[in-house]
């Protein structure tokens, strides 16, 4: 499978409607990803992204999904729940995790920055295999 990059808004919609890829790649020109426009793509391994913000149950459910990187500022409510097999989180940038964002989810490992200033209620619940957490 491939990985598809999203440069615009258009872009993203576009690619929330296929299920032909295992990576996403979406770019800073993309200022949002969307309320559940990736969600439960059984598909999708791999996400970077550098939109600002990673909307409301963006990729909930995406099984498969393993790894994600990038600069968003803000992950919203249930952006990564149920995500099952999540082993890696690494957002520098983030200064936001909203209510139940990776509840659920199979997180081992988290690395977020300086910047972080709020975390929801929930944000982690029942992520019994998250072992490591680097702030």
């Amino acid at each position: 499978m491939k990985t598809v990059v999203v440069k615009s808004q258009k872009d993203l919609y576009k690619a929330a409607k296929r299920n032909n890829y295992s990576g996403v790649c979406i770019t800073s020109e993309v200022e949002t990803v969307s309320e559940s426009s990736f969600e439960k793509k059984l598909n999708l391994t791999k996400v970077i992204s550098y939109a600002n913000s990673i909307q409301k149950k963006a990729f909930k459910g995406c099984s498969a999904l393993r790894e994600v990187w990038g600069d968003a500022n803000i992950i919203c409510e249930e952006a990564f729940m149920n995500c099952c097999d999540l082993d890696m989180f690494n957002f520098q940038e983030v200064y936001s995790i909203k209510d139940s964002a990776f509840a659920y989810s199979g997180l081992k490992r988290i690395e977020l920055g300086r910047k972080l200033v709020d975390i929801g209620d929930s944000a982690f619940f029942c992520c019994r295999e998250l072992k490591e957490a680097v702030i």
